[in-house]
């Protein structure tokens, strides 16, 4: 499991709410200011941006391991969190998205969360001078308002979630453009 995995959970909830959403391809191509992970068309855009938290690290050839639950604070970068505050600051949704992995699947039960980032903003400012968050602390704080529902193997948004919202019914493809594409006539 790895932050691939995590956003195409989200992705799949997104999909199966009836959101229409783009991942641009992850490219070694520097970028201008950030590119975020998820764009979602709905009434409004929302932007996810999505990050791992390690929570089991297995030993190779060894029955230990380490329940580590770390994340790394400065793994979100800084055009990253320049994006997102810009969106809150225009008050537009975008999001933070985390989840756990484990490197030994036996261990550890997954979750996702989706945080808005003016909350998750809140949180990191409140620990301080940490460098880390660890993932027991983040699930204290955000996992009944913002955590996805697992349901059947796959995970869901729940109703009460702000994305639920965002995502249904919104965005939808036309069947034909309204919009005068002179289909009708034909170049001569």
């Amino acid at each position: 499991m790895n932050e691939a995995n995590i956003r195409a959970e989200i992705q799949k909830a997104i999909q199966d709410l009836g959101g229409y959403y783009y991942h641009a391809p992850d490219v070694n191509v520097k970028e201008a200011r950030s590119r975020p992970d998820i764009f979602v068309a709905a009434f409004r855009t929302v932007v996810i941006e999505v990050k791992k938290v390690t929570t089991w690290e297995y030993e190779k050839g060894d029955f230990k391991g380490a329940l580590t639950g770390q994340f790394d604070l400065r793994d979100i970068r800084k055009g990253q969190r320049h994006l997102m505050d810009s969106l809150v600051e225009a008050q537009l949704p975008g999001y933070f998205a985390i989840g756990n992995v484990s490197k030994d699947r036996r261990i550890v039960e997954r979750n996702i969360l989706v945080i808005p980032w003016s909350r998750w903003s809140e949180y990191e400012w409140s620990l301080g001078d940490e460098k880390f968050a660890y993932w027991h602390d983040i699930l204290q704080n955000f996992d009944d308002s913002f955590g996805m529902d697992r349901i059947e193997g796959q995970f869901k948004f729940p109703r009460t979630h702000p994305t639920y919202h965002q995502c249904t019914g919104q965005f939808k493809w036309l069947e034909k453009p309204t919009s005068r594409r002179f289909e009708e006539e034909e170049k001569k």
